[in-house]
Protein backbone atom coordinates (compact mmCIF):
# COMPACT_ATOMS: atom_id res chain seq x y z
CA UNK A 1 0.00 0.00 0.00
CA UNK A 2 1.32 3.74 -0.25
CA UNK A 3 1.33 6.28 2.02
CA UNK A 4 -1.31 9.01 1.58
CA UNK A 5 0.43 12.20 0.48
CA UNK A 6 -1.57 15.04 1.91
CA UNK A 7 -1.04 19.23 1.64
CA UNK A 8 0.60 18.88 -1.81
CA UNK A 9 -0.07 19.63 -5.02
CA UNK A 10 0.66 18.33 -8.90
CA UNK A 11 3.88 19.82 -9.92
CA UNK A 12 2.58 21.53 -12.80
CA UNK A 13 0.96 24.09 -10.32
CA UNK A 14 4.22 25.31 -9.50
CA UNK A 15 5.97 25.64 -12.52
CA UNK A 16 2.79 27.43 -14.38
CA UNK A 17 2.93 30.82 -13.19
CA UNK A 18 -0.50 31.39 -12.99
CA UNK A 19 -1.14 28.28 -11.01
CA UNK A 20 1.86 29.03 -9.03
CA UNK A 21 0.68 32.64 -8.05
CA UNK A 22 -2.81 30.79 -6.75
CA UNK A 23 -1.03 27.57 -5.67
CA UNK A 24 2.21 28.70 -4.39
CA UNK A 25 1.79 32.53 -3.33
CA UNK A 26 5.68 32.63 -1.62
CA UNK A 27 7.27 30.99 -4.47
CA UNK A 28 10.16 32.43 -5.70
CA UNK A 29 13.16 31.15 -8.19
CA UNK A 30 15.28 29.57 -5.75
CA UNK A 31 11.86 27.24 -4.49
CA UNK A 32 11.66 26.22 -8.13
CA UNK A 33 15.60 25.49 -8.10
CA UNK A 34 14.21 23.30 -4.38
CA UNK A 35 11.74 21.08 -6.57
CA UNK A 36 13.53 20.61 -9.37
CA UNK A 37 16.21 19.13 -7.44
CA UNK A 38 14.17 17.64 -5.20
CA UNK A 39 12.56 15.78 -8.10
CA UNK A 40 16.12 14.54 -9.56
CA UNK A 41 16.93 12.87 -5.96
CA UNK A 42 13.76 11.09 -6.00
CA UNK A 43 14.14 9.67 -9.75
CA UNK A 44 17.88 9.17 -8.43
CA UNK A 45 16.70 6.84 -5.13
CA UNK A 46 14.04 5.01 -7.93
CA UNK A 47 16.98 4.65 -10.04
CA UNK A 48 19.10 3.08 -7.37
CA UNK A 49 16.58 0.90 -5.78
CA UNK A 50 16.83 -1.37 -9.56
CA UNK A 51 13.52 0.17 -11.04
CA UNK A 52 12.67 2.25 -13.93
CA UNK A 53 9.78 4.81 -13.49
CA UNK A 54 8.84 4.68 -17.71
CA UNK A 55 6.07 6.92 -17.39
CA UNK A 56 7.56 9.97 -16.30
CA UNK A 57 4.97 12.62 -16.73
CA UNK A 58 3.45 16.23 -14.78
CA UNK A 59 0.64 14.16 -13.09
CA UNK A 60 3.11 11.52 -11.19
CA UNK A 61 4.81 14.32 -8.89
CA UNK A 62 3.24 16.58 -6.05
CA UNK A 63 4.89 19.14 -4.42
CA UNK A 64 4.42 20.39 -1.28
CA UNK A 65 5.40 23.66 0.30
CA UNK A 66 8.56 23.35 1.13
CA UNK A 67 9.65 21.83 -2.11
CA UNK A 68 9.64 18.30 -1.14
CA UNK A 69 8.16 16.17 -3.71
CA UNK A 70 5.76 13.29 -3.36
CA UNK A 71 6.16 10.49 -6.29
CA UNK A 72 2.93 9.11 -7.08
CA UNK A 73 1.60 6.03 -9.68
CA UNK A 74 4.30 3.62 -8.68
CA UNK A 75 2.41 0.88 -9.85
CA UNK A 76 2.81 1.53 -13.81
CA UNK A 77 7.21 1.58 -12.53
CA UNK A 78 9.33 -1.10 -14.08
CA UNK A 79 11.13 -3.70 -12.21
CA UNK A 80 12.39 -7.19 -12.02
CA UNK A 81 11.64 -9.90 -9.43
CA UNK A 82 12.12 -13.49 -9.18
CA UNK A 83 13.04 -13.34 -12.86
CA UNK A 84 10.28 -11.68 -13.82
CA UNK A 85 10.33 -8.55 -15.76
CA UNK A 86 7.47 -6.39 -15.05
CA UNK A 87 7.69 -3.43 -17.85
CA UNK A 88 6.03 -0.47 -17.87
CA UNK A 89 4.08 -0.20 -21.22
CA UNK A 90 2.90 3.61 -20.91
CA UNK A 91 3.39 7.43 -21.51
CA UNK A 92 2.52 10.67 -22.55
CA UNK A 93 3.92 12.23 -25.38
CA UNK A 94 5.62 15.34 -24.23
CA UNK A 95 7.29 13.38 -21.89
CA UNK A 96 8.62 10.38 -24.18
CA UNK A 97 12.19 9.90 -25.62
CA UNK A 98 12.69 10.74 -29.10
CA UNK A 99 12.96 6.94 -29.46
CA UNK A 100 10.50 5.89 -28.43
CA UNK A 101 8.12 8.27 -30.27
CA UNK A 102 5.96 6.75 -32.10
CA UNK A 103 6.14 3.47 -31.32
CA UNK A 104 4.60 0.82 -29.15
CA UNK A 105 5.53 0.47 -25.65
CA UNK A 106 4.05 -2.70 -25.41
CA UNK A 107 7.16 -5.05 -24.47
CA UNK A 108 9.62 -2.06 -24.58
CA UNK A 109 12.76 -2.58 -22.14
CA UNK A 110 12.38 0.85 -20.57
CA UNK A 111 15.74 2.11 -19.46
CA UNK A 112 17.27 4.97 -16.86
CA UNK A 113 18.20 7.13 -19.90
CA UNK A 114 14.76 7.01 -21.05
CA UNK A 115 13.55 8.55 -17.69
CA UNK A 116 16.32 11.27 -17.74
CA UNK A 117 14.34 12.60 -20.99
CA UNK A 118 11.64 12.85 -18.97
CA UNK A 119 13.46 14.13 -15.92
CA UNK A 120 14.79 16.67 -17.91
CA UNK A 121 11.45 18.20 -19.60
CA UNK A 122 10.23 18.38 -15.68
CA UNK A 123 13.37 20.61 -15.18
CA UNK A 124 12.70 22.61 -18.07
CA UNK A 125 9.28 23.66 -17.09
CA UNK A 126 10.12 24.49 -13.72
CA UNK A 127 12.98 26.76 -14.77
CA UNK A 128 11.29 28.18 -18.10
CA UNK A 129 7.89 29.39 -16.55
CA UNK A 130 6.20 26.17 -17.54
CA UNK A 131 7.29 26.18 -21.22
CA UNK A 132 8.01 22.68 -22.86
CA UNK A 133 11.57 22.69 -24.57
CA UNK A 134 10.27 21.03 -28.02
CA UNK A 135 7.57 24.12 -28.32
CA UNK A 136 8.79 26.93 -30.21
CA UNK A 137 8.70 29.55 -32.82
CA UNK A 138 9.04 28.41 -36.60
CA UNK A 139 12.44 29.60 -38.34
CA UNK A 140 11.29 30.40 -42.04
CA UNK A 141 7.95 29.44 -43.79
CA UNK A 142 7.74 26.32 -42.58
CA UNK A 143 4.47 25.05 -40.57
CA UNK A 144 5.11 24.12 -36.79
CA UNK A 145 5.95 21.08 -36.36
CA UNK A 146 3.31 18.45 -34.06
CA UNK A 147 5.01 17.76 -30.75
CA UNK A 148 6.07 14.09 -31.55
CA UNK A 149 7.26 15.19 -34.85
CA UNK A 150 9.56 17.95 -32.42
CA UNK A 151 10.82 15.29 -30.18
CA UNK A 152 11.37 12.73 -32.75
CA UNK A 153 13.42 14.96 -34.73
CA UNK A 154 15.52 16.46 -32.02
CA UNK A 155 14.00 20.24 -32.64
CA UNK A 156 14.74 21.50 -28.80
CA UNK A 157 13.33 24.82 -29.86
CA UNK A 158 15.80 26.58 -27.28
CA UNK A 159 19.61 24.93 -28.86
CA UNK A 160 22.43 26.60 -30.22
CA UNK A 161 21.60 24.19 -33.27
CA UNK A 162 19.35 26.42 -34.71
CA UNK A 163 20.25 25.63 -38.35
CA UNK A 164 19.81 21.82 -37.59
CA UNK A 165 16.20 22.71 -35.24
CA UNK A 166 14.78 25.37 -37.72
CA UNK A 167 13.16 25.97 -34.60
CA UNK A 168 13.38 29.35 -32.10
CA UNK A 169 11.62 30.20 -28.54
CA UNK A 170 8.71 31.57 -28.58
CA UNK A 171 8.53 35.43 -28.36
CA UNK A 172 8.90 37.21 -24.65
CA UNK A 173 10.62 33.96 -22.85
CA UNK A 174 13.58 33.18 -21.10
CA UNK A 175 16.09 31.84 -23.25
CA UNK A 176 19.45 29.34 -22.35
CA UNK A 177 21.53 32.65 -22.21
CA UNK A 178 19.69 33.26 -18.73
CA UNK A 179 20.67 30.17 -16.83
CA UNK A 180 24.24 29.00 -15.82
CA UNK A 181 26.30 27.16 -18.78
CA UNK A 182 26.31 23.83 -16.98
CA UNK A 183 22.89 24.29 -17.15
CA UNK A 184 22.61 25.13 -20.75
CA UNK A 185 25.25 21.97 -21.29
CA UNK A 186 23.08 19.66 -19.54
CA UNK A 187 19.84 20.68 -21.60
CA UNK A 188 21.57 20.30 -25.14
CA UNK A 189 22.81 16.86 -24.02
CA UNK A 190 19.30 15.99 -22.74
CA UNK A 191 17.52 16.74 -25.78
CA UNK A 192 19.75 16.83 -28.50
CA UNK A 193 20.72 13.56 -30.96
CA UNK A 194 23.84 12.66 -28.63
CA UNK A 195 22.28 11.88 -25.57
CA UNK A 196 19.61 9.30 -26.97
CA UNK A 197 23.14 7.03 -27.71
CA UNK A 198 25.83 8.31 -25.41
CA UNK A 199 24.00 9.49 -22.38
CA UNK A 200 21.59 12.00 -21.02
CA UNK A 201 22.62 13.91 -17.95
CA UNK A 202 21.68 11.24 -14.88
CA UNK A 203 19.06 11.97 -11.34
CA UNK A 204 22.49 12.45 -9.93
CA UNK A 205 23.60 14.60 -12.67
CA UNK A 206 20.80 17.46 -12.73
CA UNK A 207 21.42 17.44 -8.42
CA UNK A 208 25.36 18.28 -8.36
CA UNK A 209 24.48 20.86 -11.59
CA UNK A 210 21.35 22.74 -10.21
CA UNK A 211 23.04 23.11 -6.34
CA UNK A 212 25.65 25.30 -8.70
CA UNK A 213 22.84 27.68 -9.80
Amino acid sequence: TMPFAPNRKPVHEAYSPASRRQEFPRANFAFLLRVASNIASAVATVHESGCVIGDVNHSGLLVAADATVTLIDTDSFQFSADKQLYPCEVGVEEFTPPELQGRSLAGILRTKNHDNFGLAVLIFYLLFMGRHPFAGQPIGNAPPPTMQEAIKNFRFAYSSRRSETHLAPPPHTATLSDVPQEVRDAFELAFGPSGSTSGRPSAPDWVRILANC
